[in-house]
């Protein structure tokens, strides 16, 4: 097996799971390449025709919950100055009222 087990087509399971799990790996010294494999496209894929982030790829609400535990997560994965390589990020923030 590899890859993170909840990011592994369990329906139900979010975005917030995968920041839980890289978390608490990579606080205990347990992350591995094996075990974040895959987990970057899984989380880049939450992000909606809008721009903004869902909880999981097959949902199509975002919610600032879910941006913030997938942001944070990419965060874990990769310098935050590589987020525009890997989102929209010119969707995902935009001024109120834009």
């Amino acid at each position: 097996m590899r890859g993170i087990p909840i990011l592994r087509g369990n329906k139900g399971l979010l975005g917030r799971s995968a920041y839980t799990a890289l978390a608490i790996a990579t606080l205990l010294d347990l992350r591995t390449d094996e075990l974040v494999k895959g987990t970057t496209e899984w989380l880049v894929s939450c992000q909606t025709f809008e721009g903004g982030m869902a909880g999981s790829p097959t949902s199509a609400e975002a919610h600032g919950g879910y941006a913030f535990c997938i942001l944070a997560a990419l965060c874990i994965l990769h310098p935050p100055t590589e987020l525009p390589k890997l989102l929209d990020m010119d969707n995902l923030i935009v001024p109120p009222f834009a």
